[in-house]
């Protein structure tokens, strides 16, 4: 018999998804409709793919050395 594993979910619901970036919910749909974050419809449930949540909290670096 397989036994299956999970981590953690691929997508998060709103509150779930504000939490994990740390802002209020408002804030989140605010950049929702202004397309600052992508989401996805399944049904009547708006996900956000913890893939975008990770890009949005990665801070940039440069290559360059001073």
């Amino acid at each position: 018999m397989t036994q299956l594993s999970y981590g953690p979910p691929a997508g998060l619901r709103c509150a779930d998804a504000a939490l994990y970036l740390g802002i209020s919910e408002q804030l989140l749909k605010k950049l929702v409709r202004a397309g600052t974050i992508r989401s996805v419809l399944i049904g009547r449930a708006r996900v956000f793919p913890r893939k975008v949540l990770d890009e949005l909290l990665t801070v940039p670096t440069t290559q360059e050395h001073i």
